[in-house]
């Protein structure tokens, strides 16, 4: 709640993800925390159920 009233605040977490975002998941801090494996199950899952629905790879691609 804070974060979406600080303005200041606001825009250093979206900077933030944004750059963690661009390191992509290989990053060792990203690919050694405890919860990774499950996250990335729960990524492959959705990505499947996307496919599903006729989404594309290229069509997510464009969605980031």
């Amino acid at each position: 709640m804070f974060i979406s009233h600080d303005e200041t605040m606001s825009a250093f977490c979206l900077k933030w993800s944004e750059a963690a975002f661009k390191r992509g998941s290989a990053s060792p801090r990203v690919a050694g925390a405890a919860i990774y494996p499950e996250v990335e199950s729960f990524t492959h899952y959705i990505i499947g159920m996307a496919e599903m629905d006729g989404w594309t790879n290229d069509e997510m691609k464009r969605l980031s």
